[in-house]
């Protein structure tokens, strides 16, 4: 998720549910934490865009564009835990989720 500098989460009337600035610095330090070296060396590396700086650039590096899919660790409500708490009143109407793009630049 290096790609996303912010991750927003409103509720059907617009009020912010969730806002998590720097998510792709959060979720860079989770992964740090809690994924094992020989993850982080094989099976990061190919699919979580981990790895050094040379290859995590030649992976976002693609004309035909990249397609992730990608689990929302660092997020209280999208992060499949059971142990959240969400008031119903927030579940009335759809909910909107706004990814920021990092600048290309800063997506290590």
């Amino acid at each position: 998720m290096s790609w996303v500098s912010k991750l927003e989460i409103l509720s059907n009337t617009g009020s912010s549910i969730e806002t998590i600035q720097d998510y792709n610095l959060l979720v860079n330090l989770l992964h740090k934490a809690t994924s094992p070296d020989d993850y982080r060396s094989s099976v990061g590396r190919f699919i979580d865009n981990q790895g050094d700086e040379c290859e995590r650039q030649a992976a976002m590096i693609r004309g035909s564009g990249k397609v992730y899919c990608s689990g929302f660790d660092g997020s209280g409500i999208l992060n499949g835990s059971s142990n959240r708490l969400l008031p119903l009143q927030f579940l009335q109407g759809p909910m909107v989720i706004e990814l920021t793009l990092a600048p290309f630049k800063t997506v290590l």
